[in-house]
């Protein structure tokens, strides 16, 4: 189920939501290392990993993935969101090249912000899940968002 047109004060404590999917690249770990420096033999070096590892070929960066998750969740939560408060992730799995990706979401919490009136924190679990339907990543995020967008 989308989020589409849910505004703040209609976020319930257990709805449920998820992305569309997107398939992990080779493009896509190699740019994450550049962009990181994140050179780690697990993300660049196949020999390595054939050598040293029990994975099959080279594996994503964990925060690509979690970045990848994140803009697939601005495509679909219509929240104004004016800050990302907290994040907690577990990675229970490898992303390979090839695996296609999406979140499943459930609401925690939603509760008015203590110190501004005009806004509201939401949590989040959410999940991660290869084409197989393995979790890869797991974890929660907390949000401020804006109160009185239902329209």
């Amino acid at each position: 189920m989308s989020s589409a047109g849910v505004g703040f004060e209609r976020i319930a404590v257990g709805h449920e939501f998820q992305t569309s999917r997107r398939t992990v690249t080779e493009a896509d770990i190699t740019h994450f290392s550049a962009i990181t420096g994140d050179y780690s033999p697990l993300h660049a070096d196949q020999v390595f990993v054939e050598e040293e590892t029990d994975f099959r070929t080279r594996i994503a960066q964990g925060w690509l993935i979690v970045a990848i998750q994140s803009g697939l969740h601005c495509e679909i939560v219509d929240w104004r969101i004016l800050a990302f408060l907290s994040t907690g992730r577990r990675f229970v799995a490898p992303v390979y090249p090839g695996d296609t990706i999406h979140a499943e979401y459930r609401v925690e919490e939603v509760r008015p912000s203590s110190s501004k009136p005009d806004r509201g924190v939401v949590t989040l679990s959410c999940t991660i899940v290869n084409q197989d339907g393995v979790a890869v990543v797991t974890g929660t995020e907390t949000f401020l968002v804006e109160r009185g967008t239902d329209g």
